[in-house]
């Protein structure tokens, strides 16, 4: 029992420690990525990011497809942010979604909606290592099994500038 509570007191004054990311850490990032569908498809591609204090614009090669899209995210002090992203839709028209996330030490999270899709994204700063890791969907609201198409995908991403 004794060793439980040493161990219990140890993570809470480490966990006490960390502060939120208020900011990301800047750099230029390069990478590949895996995602599934729930209709079974598999697939690979890769990844090009700018990353500045509060936003990044993000590149993937897939399917042929070259997909770009920028956010910008607003931090409070608490690590809390609003996020506003830029991409462009299936008409090729440019659009912007807004939504709502948090970071903690080392993850970000945010949800937003991008028309009838719930997009959520949870990124970590691997900053030791120079990485950045990805991992997200892209879901129906309200999604159920009855052939609703979503998709879930994650990347490694290295940093390339010094």
């Amino acid at each position: 029992m004794k060793k439980i509570v040493i161990s219990l007191c140890a993570l809470f004054a480490v966990a006490g420690l960390s502060s939120p990311i208020t900011e990301f850490p800047e750099g230029q990032y390069l990478g590949m990525g895996e995602y599934t569908t729930s209709y079974g498809d598999e697939g690979v591609f890769s990844s090009y990011a700018m990353v500045g204090s509060d936003w990044w614009q993000i590149t993937h090669y897939l399917d042929g497809e070259v997909r770009t899209y920028g956010a910008f995210f607003n931090f409070d002090d608490n690590g809390f942010f609003d996020v506003e992203m830029t991409y462009v839709d299936e008409s090729g028209e440019e659009a912007t979604a807004e939504g709502r996330g948090y970071c903690r030490s080392v993850q970000c999270h945010y949800t937003l909606a991008i028309g009838d899709r719930i997009v959520e994204e949870t990124v970590s700063f691997i900053t030791w290592e120079d990485r950045i890791y990805w991992v997200g969907s892209v879901t129906p609201h309200f999604y159920s099994s009855e052939d609703n198409f979503a998709v879930s995908f994650e990347s490694g991403m290295t940093r390339i500038d010094d």
